[in-house]
């Protein structure tokens, strides 16, 4: 089971030729989901498995994996923004999108005919 968890020091994975690699943001909390907006924004929704009780062998299966994977304990349960202002593929702006929601996964951009885009969880 791999267990999720970011480049160490100095590290990162090596580009094809002509490529670069670069953290956009760190020090996320668990991402679960990525949805690039129209407009380069990026949102991503950080939450953890939070641990229920074991009822079943499957449950107790699943908890178990979910703690290998580090994606077991406290979660953020929020939808955090990051903004590359100046396109240098790093963000520099991080703000709280939406928080207090239940352990959020998928993202859907809706868009009507008589309102500005609107991200949608």
């Amino acid at each position: 089971m791999p267990s999720a968890r970011g480049w160490s020091d100095g590290q990162k994975p090596v580009a094809a030729p002509g490529l670069k690699v670069n953290a956009f943001a760190t020090g996320l909390k668990h991402p679960r989901w990525i949805n690039v907006l129209p407009n380069g924004d990026v949102l991503i929704a950080e939450a953890n498995q939070i641990a229920g009780p074991i009822r079943s062998v499957f449950s107790y299966a699943m908890q178990a994996t979910m703690r290998r994977a580090s994606a077991l304990g406290e979660s953020a349960n929020r939808i955090t923004l990051l903004r590359d202002a100046d396109g240098d593929g790093v963000a520099e702006v991080r703000k709280t999108f939406m928080e207090g929601l239940n352990q959020p996964f998928g993202m859907a951009l809706l868009a009507t005919p008589f309102m500005s885009v609107t991200p949608m969880v």
